[in-house]
């Protein structure tokens, strides 16, 4: 209480007194004056505005963080995680969907959904992708057309990451119906570029497929397929199929591929010169090489074909001197050398004509009119690494002989799964002896780490101790670099350490199929070993199948496989050039061209079945879990 209101109390009491003490008739009037004392006002305290960041992302989270409703929070939170996206931050984008948008159901989610998506595509992580875009699909607003193909379009992208271009194809056809016109072209350049990654096995299988339309890009993309066919040839099949099918959409807008082929017909080549060493060490596999193209180059039914030249270039002191000798003679394109020292020197000369070398060097580099093309073993390691990672499996161990070639492949399988994300757990070589294959295999699967435990602990209870050997378990699948008859010392050892879990398989490159495996090989120790074979081995050749069987090994067979399809890069070479994304399906596999000039190849994948070769795609190699996601396969 203050003061001055104590006094007012004070003086109130003061005359009620005097009024009660005073007599009837006698009125005492008394009169008070109170000086006032000034009022002293208590400060009023404001509190100050809050101020919002001008900076634009700030000021989205800010206005995030004081939203009363997550239904509205979420809406400025993934605004921020998209200008997050797109200046190119995916790491915060992807953590602020994930904390603050993705868990809440808002009007967000969905978008939320589809924006993770895009980033693990991004950040070629397309099984999260896909894990994404199946809880996309189970919210309430998927059902709906735009929100369909939205889906379809970021389903689509991540399985092109993932390289299962069976799946691309469905999803992509899928699409054709669901998408607005100004966005079918698009679509369909896609479409056709993932039907153009099927191998030949996959197109046979989804050619049995109703859907017309499906069927119809098919059966173009088998034209280009045909390897007897000249270009000519390829171009008139093309306008029958357009005669008859003129409603389907490949009619009236043909793939880029028929364009640019019906430009190359315009122009033939009239000489091709093929160097190779055919008098030395190397004359086996030249001969081989030869036969292989000489099998392609007479299958071709045209009078008009091109003069070939042979060039031993053996008999010249350099390859320089023999690259002369087929610029003397006036030649369109060149084939070979061979021999990797000859390679090494071409990229010091400048080439007059189109070379396609037929080997290649570790360390290739871009050069004018310079191609490389050869059985290189990175290329079988890709795929293999693709397929696994399609099933999940990241996870590998690498066993290899001591031999330099094995070592070499050894550590480019280490060089290109570090590049594709794979874990490498470990990495043991061995001699190919009972005693020290066992040894590599124990250090391998960690049964060495096992049976020192047990050891420890016996001697420090002095008692002995029961137990089994436990391998480890972070290990998904085995990259072997031997030989067949070096692997089915392993398998039996591997299904040992793990018992009635035997989920390890075996991938390997074509080396290890070096021959047909003999009669007392038991078909249990060479099954679940899955490893890649040019087509021309995999399946009936007419093409080749008069000169493969003149020669028992299988690297000569292949070397006719590259033979043939030598020829078919000699003519086509140019098709790369004009269309980057192109494809031809070949004797060794599915060729492409890369941005250092290399020919690239798909090959296929196969593994032994009561002692005969199949195909591996389709089985149940691994059984690794994997996100879950609807029609997958």
């Amino acid at each position: 209480m203050s003061l001055f209101n104590g006094r007012i109390i004070a003086l109130s009491l003061c005359s009620a007194l005097l009024v009660a003490c005073g007599s009837e008739k006698t009125v005492q009037s008394v009169q008070v004056q109170v000086a006032q004392e000034p009022v002293i006002a208590e400060p009023i305290v404001v509190e100050p505005i809050e101020k919002a960041p001008a900076d634009k992302f700030e000021k989205l989270i800010w206005q995030a963080e004081r939203s009363l409703q997550t239904s509205v929070s979420s809406v400025y939170y993934f605004d921020a995680a998209n200008l997050k996206y797109n200046v190119g931050q995916l790491a915060t984008s992807l953590s602020i969907l994930d904390n603050q948008v993705i868990p809440f159901t808002s009007s967000k989610q969905f978008d939320a959904y589809l924006l993770s998506a895009q980033i693990y595509t991004e950040l070629k992580q397309p099984l999260y992708a896909l894990s994404a875009l199946f809880k996309a699909k189970r919210l309430d607003g998927a059902s709906i057309n735009s929100s369909q193909y939205r889906l379809g379009l970021k389903r689509a992208a991540a399985l092109e990451v993932l390289q299962n271009w069976p799946a691309a194809v469905r999803e992509r056809i899928k699409l054709d119906s669901l998408l607005p016109l100004d966005q079918l072209a698009v679509n369909q350049f896609f479409l056709w570029q993932a039907i153009q990654n099927l191998t030949d096995p996959e197109v046979s299988f989804m050619q049995k497929s109703s859907d017309p339309v499906l069927k119809g890009w098919l059966n173009i993309s088998s034209i280009l397929r045909s390897k007897s066919a000249t270009i000519s040839m390829q171009l008139n099949a093309f306008k029958q199929w357009q005669a008859i099918n003129p409603l389907h959409p490949a009619a009236s807008t043909p793939p880029e591929d028929f364009v640019v082929i019906g430009e190359l017909d315009q122009t033939k080549l009239n000489k091709i010169a093929i160097i190779l060493p055919m008098t030395g060490r190397l004359s086996l596999a030249s001969r081989a090489i030869i036969d292989g193209f000489l099998a392609a180059y007479y299958q071709i039914k045209d009078a008009d074909k091109a003069q070939l030249i042979f060039i031993n270039s053996d008999e010249y002191q350099d390859i320089e001197s023999a690259l002369n000798e087929a610029y003397i003679q006036d030649v369109d394109v060149i084939i070979g050398p061979l021999a990797k020292s000859s390679v090494a020197q071409l990229s010091r000369f400048d080439l007059e004509k189109p070379v396609i070398a037929l080997n290649q060097l570790e360390t290739s580099t871009k050069h004018p009119n310079l191609h490389y093309f050869s059985l290189t073993s990175a290329d079988d390691i890709l795929e293999l690494i693709s397929f696994a990672k399609q099933e999940g499996a990241i996870n590998a161990g690498i066993l290899s002989l001591t031999d330099p070639w094995a070592l070499r492949q050894a550590d480019e399988f280490k060089q290109i799964g570090e590049q594709e994300n794979i874990k490498i757990v470990s990495n043991i070589e061995f001699n190919n002896k009972p005693k020290e294959r066992e040894t590599a295999i124990k250090e391998l699967l960690l049964i060495n780490e096992s049976q020192k435990r047990k050891k420890l602990i016996e001697r420090t209870l002095n008692i002995k101790v029961s137990s089994i050997d436990r391998p480890r378990q972070d290990l998904d699948y085995l990259y072997f670099v031997g030989h067949l008859t070096d692997a089915k010392q392993i398998r039996p050892s591997l299904d040992y350490y793990y018992a009635n879990d035997n989920n390890i398989p075996i991938l390997a490159s074509h080396s290890i199929n070096n021959k047909t495996p003999d009669k007392n090989t038991k078909k249990e120790d060479i099954e679940r070993i899955l490893f890649t074979e040019v087509p021309a081995l995999t399946r009936a050749n007419s093409l080749l199948d008069p000169v493969s069987s003149k020669v028992s090994k299988n690297i000569l067979k292949r070397l006719q496989a590259m033979g043939a399809d030598a020829y078919l890069l000699a003519n086509r070479y140019w098709v790369f050039h004009k269309l980057p994304q192109a494809r031809i399906s070949a004797n060794t596999g599915l060729i492409t061209l890369d941005e250092l000039g290399i020919f690239r190849k798909r090959p296929e994948l196969v593994m032994f079945k009561s002692g005969r070769l199949i195909n591996a795609k389709n089985k149940d190699i691994f059984t690794i879990t994997r996100p879950q996601e609807e029609g997958y396969q």
